[in-house]
């Protein structure tokens, strides 16, 4: 097992957070699902809370996840030839019947690579044996499978929840009826929405794209349809997600609001492979916010869908919202928010509880460009909202743009810093000269099933010629930009749109040290460029790529169920400058994913939700208690900032309602005795809450303890006089006990450290008081002692434990440092802990 502490962040690796499933010994079925990146990105994708909720809820199924190890973990893992397990129940993923990726962008190639091979798992499809799990994926790249099917036995194309359970029960009773692995792969074929790569013979096109061309056996369709979920009002949501025990990404709850979206904007794929537009009721949002807020203890609402602002009861459900849950101080967010869509006062409302940012995507600088996209509105309609929206709670607004997108020039480039420098001066006149502006420039990358699925991407030159064009003009006048590496780009447009000879190119990148791509610090274009020369192959040409309307595209085994000359049709609007009716109208069947029966767009009545009605709380000063609580186990992994993020949790979860901090940026009234270093456990931690109303100290533990992590106990409660001092004023001094271990810990070495410890002068160095030094067993002894606490500043047990190596030359190590208390000085002088001041 790698030792956690020789590692960075080793919380990732723990596991046991809320609502986690650990054990499920009733399951048939053991299945593994990954984000396939860093545990704070992948806890931050709903998808994943969505599939990991819905399966464990099947009696026969234990679902767990898995997350792609950060570098320094993956080269102790391989030192120590340990395989990758499950995070819930460290079983290794070998073991496992079915692993399953989802590929959300392109750059997550490589890991998915690098986990089946931490996990003894044959990376090509073609070499794995019976006793291998079936490697599934899906998410958005699934709608181009080609880079990824040397390596993936099925890919889900669709919308998971819809067909995850058939393929379920499709393995399941396969495997109790005894059939072999390439059955079990040859049925998985047979369901609607299911992929297989090695059930298709393949074919070359006039530009030697390899793709596949015919099924190979009855039963398995020409094309595969993405699947969609009909009844969207009452499809599964997780009403207990996992809480991360530490700060992920996008650490909130996320509710979803809508699948599609009403833009229509030509360049975007999850707008046409999310069709058709479907909403759900604000009601029904109301009461998945109240279950998840309850189970979880998050402290802010995520409102997630492709363009929020187009929610029909979007202003009605925010009011709901920040009326049931302003008390609560839960803040409300809305990361995607179309300009020419914002409802009035919206942005408003949100920043009464929580100081916010606003984000926009007007795309392109121009209203020429944005009415070549379909996304046309007016310079006057941006100046318009940005008027209405921005407060003086907005800390900043930020602008995400396109670079070379198609029948873009010059003038449009120039469209982009004028918009900008125009917000800018409107920010003046509104006094909100605070209120920071950034800028975000990306290249445009040409995705399958989009209108622009047959255009090249502009070369890299060109790319950083515009880029530099806008830099000039903006940078001057201090406003922050900030563009995507045209390199990774490249790539991205490259692996989006190409085919099965890709497989040689990421498996040759992966074997030259190729992970985490998305990640500047990891990213290495010259890596993929040689990948690329030794499948004789070319990068740039792959991303210049331009098709004809008659020829035959990779991905052209699925189908978004978008019909192609539907898109082909929205491409010439393009170059006439002309724009479409966007998706959501009611009876439309332009595109043909609709079919009038079950796949129909469903608008949410614009309708108030109903409001819980809560008794007022008391007005006051609050009441001020002492906690004393144990830190143990797997938790000692985790950091001081991570506890602090727990009890926030912890104490929302339990219904304890704190005091807030005034102020512009108020914070719950939490106060902590001291930090504990990552890897210490203790047995008394302190720290004083402020709570809204009175609680009996005996019942407050209780509440505590009914719903706390494994890892944390509370040992005690008191409530202090209102003039008592702060925790974190009244401590004196720290008992610690530190096991330590030698080769040869015998009569002769433990005197030796006795000694030493009866010196006078190395005692005072040390400053420390109450020494205890007792033999544990031949090779350890236990060391206790208590040392002065002056400003925050002590002895910690690895400097003392150095000085002792020194002056003894003896290679003591440290086995476990546990902190045994916290003392305050009484009147007489006397150290007395924390909690007995007040009474235990």
């Amino acid at each position: 097992m790698t030792d956690l502490l020789s590692i960075q962040k080793p919380v990732r690796y723990i596991g046991g957070e809320w609502n986690a499933v650990r054990f499920k010994p009733e399951a048939r079925l053991r299945i593994a699902i990954s984000y396939p990146d860093v545990y704070e990105v992948g806890m931050s994708f709903l998808g994943l809370q969505i599939l990991y909720g819905l399966l464990n809820e099947q009696p026969y199924i234990h679902c767990e996840r898995v997350f792609a190890p950060w570098p320094d973990m993956e080269e102790a893992m391989r030192k120590s030839q340990e395989l990758l397990s499950s995070l819930d129940s460290e079983t290794p993923l070998k073991q496992m019947h079915i692993v399953g990726f989802s590929l959300q962008h392109e750059m997550l190639y490589t890991n998915v690579l690098a986990m089946l091979d931490l996990a003894g798992i044959p990376l090509n499809a073609s070499e794995r044996g019976e006793s291998d799990p079936l490697i599934l994926a899906g998410g958005p790249c699934a709608f181009n499978p080609m880079p990824m099917a040397d390596f993936i036995d099925a890919f889900v194309i669709g919308e998971g929840e819809d067909v995850v359970l058939d393929i379920c029960h499709s393995v399941d009773a396969l495997r109790n009826s005894g059939a072999k692995r390439t059955e079990i792969v040859e049925k998985l074929g047979e369901i609607e929405g299911v992929f297989v790569p090695s059930l298709y013979e393949r074919g070359m096109n006039r530009l030697g794209d390899i793709f596949p061309l015919t099924p190979k056996m009855a039963g398995i369709p020409d094309i595969v349809r993405k699947r969609i979920v009909a009844d969207y009002e009452h499809s599964y949501y997780p009403s207990r997600p996992v809480f991360p025990i530490t700060q992920t990404t996008h650490h909130r709850m996320a509710l979803e609001l809508m699948r599609g979206c009403a833009g229509g904007c030509r360049f975007c794929q999850a707008g046409y492979t999310s069709r058709p537009v479907r909403e759900r009721s604000a009601q029904r949002i109301m009461n998945d916010a109240r279950e998840g807020l309850k189970r979880s203890g998050f402290n802010e609402l995520g409102l997630l869908s492709l363009s929020t602002a187009d929610y029909t009861p979007l202003p009605a459900l925010c009011g709901a919202l920040i009326r049931e849950y302003h008390p609560q101080r839960v803040a409300l967010s809305l990361p995607s928010l179309r300009i020419d869509k914002l409802p009035p006062n919206v942005t408003a409302e949100i920043g009464k509880i929580r100081a916010t940012g606003l984000t926009f995507a007007p795309e392109a600088g121009t209203e020429r460009l944005r009415r070549a996209i379909n996304k046309s509105f007016s310079d006057e309609e941006i100046y318009a909202t940005v008027r209405e929206s921005v407060t003086a709670n907005q800390s900043t607004v930020k602008f995400y743009f396109m670079i070379g997108l198609p029948t873009e020039t010059d003038e449009d480039i120039d469209g982009i810093a004028d918009l900008v420098l125009n917000i800018k001066r409107l920010l003046q006149e509104m006094g909100r000269r605070r209120t920071a502006i950034h800028v975000a420039l990306s290249p445009f990358v040409p995705k399958p099933h989009t209108a622009y699925q047959w255009q090249g991407q502009i070369s890299q030159t060109e790319i950083e010629r515009r880029v530099n064009l806008i830099a000039s003009r903006l940078k001057p006048h201090r406003i922050k930009l900030n563009w995507h590496d045209p390199n990774r780009s490249r790539l991205e447009a490259a692996m989006a749109r190409g085919d099965s000879r890709l497989g040689g190119v990421i498996r040759c990148a992966y074997e030259n040290g190729a992970r985490f791509d998305e990640w500047s610090d990891f990213f290495d274009i010259q890596r993929w460029e040689e990948a690329f020369r030794s499948q004789g192959l070319s990068l740039s040409e792959y991303a210049a790529k331009t098709y004809e309307k008659d020829d035959v595209l990779p991905w052209q085994a699925v189908s978004s169920r978008v019909d192609p000359r539907y898109l082909w049709r929205e491409w010439e609007k393009t170059l006439r400058g002309v724009e479409s009716r966007h998706c959501g109208q009611e009876e439309c069947r332009v595109c043909r994913v609709c079919d009038g029966e079950t796949i129909v767009t469903i608008h949410a009545p614009n309708e108030e939700a109903a409001v819980l009605e809560e008794s007022p709380k008391a007005a006051g000063q609050g009441c001020r208690y002492r906690l004393c609580f144990r830190k143990t186990g797997r938790l000692i992994y985790a950091s001081h900032h991570d506890l602090m993020i727990l009890f926030d949790s912890l104490l929302r979860r339990a219904g304890i309602p704190l005091a807030y901090s005034e102020g512009f940026h108020p914070h719950p009234k939490i106060v902590f005795a001291s930090a504990l270093p990552v890897g210490m456990e203790s047995l008394r931690e302190y720290v004083d809450i402020t709570t809204v109303e009175y609680y009996d100290p005996s019942t407050l533990k209780d509440r505590l303890n009914a719903n706390c992590p494994a890892g944390i106990q509370f040992e005690a409660a008191v409530q202090l006089d209102a003039n008592a001092k702060k925790i974190s004023a009244a401590v004196h001094a720290f008992h610690f006990g530190v096991r330590l271990s030698h080769p040869e810990m015998d009569a002769e070495k433990n005197e030796l450290i006795e000694c030493a410890l009866r010196d006078k002068e190395l005692i005072k160095i040390l400053r420390l008081e109450e020494i205890e030094l007792s033999r544990v067993n031949q090779n350890e002894c236990l060391l206790k002692y208590v040392c002065p606490v002056d400003g925050g500043k002590y002895v910690k047990p690895e400097a003392a434990i150095e000085v002792l190596r020194r002056v003894l030359d003896l290679p003591l190590k440290i086995v476990k440092a546990t902190r045994l208390d916290m003392y305050d000085r009484s009147g007489d002088g006397m150290l007395r802990p924390l909690i007995l001041k007040y009474g235990d």
